[in-house]
């Protein structure tokens, strides 16, 4: 007696993914039960979404490289006084629907992070750089204040 298989295999489903999105490994699953997945992955971000596993893939998010700014203090060169951060961020199994698109998190390595619209991060870069313009000023002010002194 010959047996024979009768499952045929499906023909593959080629996925369709969002504009901007490629798809990458994800590992999911709690400890003894984690397996590889493939997600849509926006192109701009930069997790690696197999060596920072999740439980679930509703708690899968992605992050783009973080980028900030240090301000150290003349009583401690080595230290940085104060530092923010910033980095584009999405959360798409979130249960609020802001944090579910695309969003700009700015943070200052305490406990709640800012999260900003586009327009938002728009409004605040554009007060930053006012800042920075009186900064500049500040420093002008100071140099010739020293310059001056030491005449």
């Amino acid at each position: 007696m010959t047996v024979v298989d009768e499952r045929v295999a499906a023909p593959a489903t080629p996925v369709t993914l969002p504009p901007g999105h490629r798809l990458v490994p994800a590992r999911v699953g709690r400890p003894g039960n984690v397996q590889t997945i493939g997600i849509p992955c926006p192109e701009w971000c930069s997790q690696d979404h197999v060596d920072d596993w999740q439980y679930d893939v509703e708690d899968i998010e992605h992050y783009g490289p973080m980028f900030g700014v240090q301000v150290p203090t003349v009583l401690d060169e080595d230290t940085a006084l104060y530092e923010w951060f910033g980095r584009v961020n999405s959360e798409p199994g979130s249960h609020d629907p802001r944090l579910r698109g695309t969003y700009v998190l700015v943070g200052d390595c305490s406990r709640e992070d800012a999260r900003l619209t586009p327009d938002m991060t728009d409004a605040l870069a554009d007060e930053l750089i006012a800042f920075a313009l009186r900064l500049r000023a500040a420093a002008r002010t100071a140099r010739e204040a020293n310059q001056a002194a030491s005449l």
